[in-house]
């Protein structure tokens, strides 16, 4: 959890921001009449079939044992279809703007738990970009937002308690 800048991996960092912030922009506008199930299936599937093509591109490359099978299915499964469907729920719930801010602490989750279940040591840059996502949370929290940006994007039928 070292190392040196590179200008490169930078302008990567930054166009990803950017990227994600576009998207949750559009994404709030185009499914604000789909519930949070179906937004997420039409972005999992779309997302598969390209993948799809960039695999039969490069070559298919498969999982060989049962365990390498079951880690994809989880990976599939945790990673991607609960994420897409909590963040669309979230969104709905609290809007773009808050769900995004929410969405910041995934690094911080992620290094929390290298921490705790990989023994992995922090570098200070790593505690220090922890201790920006705290400031910039906290910063954000207090920040006065429009009426909008409150109001949901999202159809929450299918929320967590709905489903319950």
């Amino acid at each position: 959890m070292g190392g040196h800048a590179e200008p490169k991996g930078i302008a990567l960092a930054l166009a990803a921001a950017l990227a994600y912030s576009i998207y949750i922009i559009i994404s709030a506008q185009v499914v604000g009449t789909r519930t949070a199930m179906a937004s997420s299936a039409v972005i999992i599937i779309s997302s598969s079939v390209s993948y799809l093509f960039l695999m039969l591109r490069s070559g298919v490359h498969l999982p060989q044992t049962v365990s390498g099978v079951l880690a994809t299915l989880s990976l599939a499964l945790f990673s991607t279809v609960v994420a897409f469907w909590s963040f669309f729920a979230g969104m709905g719930r609290i809007g773009a703007t808050r769900a995004s801010l929410v969405s910041t602490l995934e690094p911080l989750v992620t290094v929390l738990s290298a921490i705790l279940f990989l023994g992995e040591i922090p570098s200070l840059a790593v505690l220090g970009g922890g201790v920006l996502i705290g400031i910039a949370l906290v910063l954000s929290a207090t920040t006065q937002t429009s009426p909008s940006d409150t109001s949901p994007a999202v159809h929450t039928s299918d929320s967590p308690q709905a489903l319950a």
